[in-house]
């Protein structure tokens, strides 16, 4: 069967791509699939520094002509969440988090290191598209420990396939 959906593969590369180009960087402890409301308060202290990575509620699919196939655009939720030094500004480490986000999603825009590469699609473009300094999620953080700071990023990546 001819694969069309990309979304797992896309998911863990993105996974990868943030794993492998920001777990020094960012002090991360790892990389999370899904959303912080999945996770036990308690379990949240052993997984900061982490980046979680989520589909938002929908993706568009339009029909391309010549050749036949389809493009899906996917929304990507990148949910940064850090624990915080006192001593650090949190509003210019805040910035300088996302920078560094938003430059290895800008580095990998084609997502080129998917292994293997995916069948019958190619990924076009990831893109940042939002930056949320203090998304919802910074108040559930917060509320868990006065130490815990987060930032979102919302994407968008699109996927070219071809009906064979």
């Amino acid at each position: 069967m001819t694969q069309r959906l990309h979304a797992n593969e896309i998911l863990d590369e993105i996974l990868n791509v943030f794993e492998s180009n920001l777990k020094t960087a960012l002090n991360l402890q790892g990389v999370y699939r899904g959303t912080l409301a999945w996770l036990p308060p308690s379990d949240m202290a052993q997984m900061v520094n982490g980046i979680w990575v989520e589909l938002l509620e929908s993706s568009e699919i339009k029909d391309v002509a010549m050749p036949k196939g389809i493009t899906v655009t996917y929304r990507i939720r990148c949910l940064f969440v850090r624990r915080i030094d006192v001593s650090n500004n949190v509003s210019k480490q805040r910035i300088a988090d996302a920078e560094q986000m938003i430059e290895t999603i800008f580095n990998n825009y084609l997502l080129g290191t998917i292994n293997p590469p995916l069948s019958n699609g190619q990924v076009l473009w990831w893109l940042p598209k939002l930056i949320e300094w203090y998304p919802p999620e910074n108040d559930f953080v917060e509320g868990l420990s006065s130490d815990l700071s987060a930032i979102a990023c919302n994407t968008e990546l699109e996927v070219r396939t071809n009906f064979r």
